[in-house]
């Protein structure tokens, strides 16, 4: 069993957060079965990993929330997105000052399992933004101390987990509208403005203003590591592309919103793209996703080590990338790839990450949501790739 520390928002630079965790793992074929326990659920939350889920169906066989509705922090929007998905959810409230409050999300398999503990909702804040806390327990479905783990969390929650809980309802629409004529789910709106006024200034201005000298904004301490010298960085331009062959080293299909960076609301699109297996085969064999990508595709690039802090990568490579959609091209971009061999750890997460940044308003200017995506190496070509998106 290992069990590791899983911090988020409280580094300047993190490429892990609850909620990408949960994306990966759910892309994972070896797990069968997702079970998420919350005490709160927003649409944001829930429209951050709903396509992935659903995606997902395909491999998981049981798949099953259990949802808190205290204290008007799960709101109208978000149940009833979990409900339009046909995913099988369950509402507990007991009508009391105690609150139903845990946060547990579990993955099963047939040969190893997953545990998240912490302190994250299922909210946007909470699985991307909050500075959270959380526990991530790797296990062999043959290790006892791991299935001794998974059991006490299953004997402990029986009566929800096996629905004889008296306060423990199926969602349905008939639950949600009982719920919002009761007052007791907000719509988003009102969702927002209760949080809000929990964090709403205080009257005395003078002495408030002396309490924010000592507790300003966020004040994230800025990493300290060795200066590197990396090439500046090019801005969308027309460029010729070399005329060398074009070899296709990977491909995405039917790309989810959070890899389009289309997001809703006040959603904040991810600015990354988890290079995962995404089924792509080589001489049809499935590439192995840990190893491919920073030993095959990117191998030449004269990577960086980088000192760990938080949850920074371990190696990284600035390099260019033509980028075309729908044929035409959006420029050559000079694109940041960060690489983690920590984060595999006998975990199957995603260890190499291509980061969009000046490229990100290209993508997002028109929705390549469903779209296909393709990566090409050039003949002769070290430091420059072809990304096709159409």
């Amino acid at each position: 069993m290992n069990i590791r520390f899983l911090g988020q928002g409280f580094a300047d630079i993190s490429d892990e957060s609850v909620g990408q965790l949960i994306i990966d793992l759910l892309e994972n074929e070896s797990f069968d079965q997702f079970t998420a326990i919350v005490a709160f659920a927003s649409e944001a939350g829930v429209s951050s990993v709903i396509e992935h889920i659903k995606s997902a169906e395909k491999h998981l066989t049981q798949i099953e929330f259990y949802i808190g509705i205290d204290q008007q922090a799960t709101s109208y929007e978000a149940l009833n997105l979990l409900l339009d998905s046909n995913l099988n959810c369950y509402i507990y409230h007991t009508v009391s000052h105690i609150i139903f409050h845990p946060k547990i999300y579990i993955f099963e398999g047939e040969k190893q399992g997953k545990i998240i503990i912490g302190s994250s909702n299922l909210t946007l804040q909470g699985l991307f933004q909050n500075m959270e806390a959380s526990l991530v327990i790797d296990f062999e479905m043959n290790e006892k101390q791991g299935i001794n783990l998974l059991n006490q969390i299953k004997n402990y929650y029986r009566f929800l987990l096996d629905k004889t809980a008296l306060n423990v309802q199926q969602l349905t629409q008939d639950l949600i509208k009982q719920l919002t004529d009761a007052e007791v789910i907000p719509k988003e709106k009102e969702r927002r403005e209760v949080s809000n006024t929990t964090n709403k200034t205080p009257q005395n201005q003078d002495l408030f203003s002396e309490v924010k000298k000592m507790f300003p904004s966020v004040n994230i301490p800025k990493r300290k590591t060795k200066p590197q010298k990396k090439k500046p960085q090019k801005s969308a331009q027309k460029t010729t592309l070399s005329k060398g062959k074009q070899t296709l080293v990977w491909q995405k299909k039917n790309l989810p919103s959070s890899d389009a960076q289309q997001v809703s609301g006040k959603t904040n699109p991810t600015g990354v793209l988890r290079l995962a297996q995404a089924r792509f085969k080589l001489n049809d064999t499935l590439i192995d996703f840990k190893t491919y990508f920073r030993n095959e595709v990117f191998d030449r690039l004269d990577w960086a080590q980088k000192t760990r802090v938080q949850n920074s990568p371990l190696e990284e490579v600035h390099t260019d990338f033509q980028i075309e959609i729908d044929g035409v091209s959006k420029g050559i971009f000079n694109l940041r790839i960060s690489h983690d061999s920590d984060r595999v750890a006998g975990q199957n997460n995603v260890p190499t990450t291509l980061h969009w940044g000046d490229a990100i308003g290209a993508i997002r200017e028109q929705n390549i949501k469903g779209k296909t995506l393709s990566l090409f190496q050039i003949e002769g070509e070290t430091n420059l790739f072809l990304i096709k998106i159409e």
